[in-house]
């Protein structure tokens, strides 16, 4: 009981509860989500958790939301090996990062996409998801900039595209049994042989 305060204090409290989240969530998945039981996994007070996320629905949007910012950390980690002017190489870092951040925290990826489960109209969470969403679109316009085409809004339908190819790729390679279907294997999980092909989608229209 004494260590909520000094957690708090020193503002580990936080890191302690998303951490209980996602055991819970990878164990006993959402519906075994509670704020008592995240409490006791985090070694602190009943209480704390009400204190930072007023309820279920604000532990899970808190959660999501920091999904949504490893997700940008994962695709910076992939910016920074590329070089500025490689346009194509940057916006193949987008789908690489999307897609290890899925591999590396498969309970979190699922959360962050239910918004029947959040808190849609949270700020934070609305910012972030932008990020994600403005380094997509800015990889691809600058990478049909270095090609002489111009960006028009009409290409959104392009986005949605490229996003729904590579989501969804994230999502199959998840779930691991899918991936292992036959011996052969029902899709290949290798994701630079799969990213390779999803980028011909970015390509501008041939004029």
């Amino acid at each position: 009981e004494q260590k909520a305060p000094n957690r708090y204090h020193h503002g580990d409290l936080r890191r302690a509860l998303l951490a209980a989240v996602d055991e819970i969530v990878k164990d006993l998945g959402v519906e075994g989500l509670s704020l008592r039981e995240c409490a006791r996994r985090a070694g602190v007070s009943h209480g704390a958790p009400a204190h930072h996320f007023q309820d279920k629905r604000g532990m899970l949007t808190e959660y999501a939301t920091d999904g949504f910012e490893k997700l940008l950390g994962s695709i910076a980690f992939e910016f920074d090996k590329v070089g500025i002017d490689d346009t194509l190489g940057r916006l193949r870092a987008v789908g690489k990062g999307y897609v290890n951040f899925a591999l590396s925290h498969p309970a979190q990826f699922k959360v962050m996409f239910r918004s029947e489960l959040l808190e849609n109209d949270n700020q934070r969470l609305l910012d972030r998801g932008k990020q994600v969403f403005e380094a997509l679109t800015k990889s691809l316009a600058a990478h049909w900039a270095a090609t002489n085409q111009v960006w028009r809004k009409e290409n959104l339908a392009q986005i949605s595209l490229a996003w729904s190819a590579v989501h969804g790729f994230a999502v199959l390679a998840v779930e691991a049994d899918l991936l292992r279907m036959g011996e052969e294997g029902l899709l290949n999980p290798d994701a630079d042989a799969v990213l390779d092909q999803l980028l011909l989608i970015a390509e501008p229209p041939r004029q």
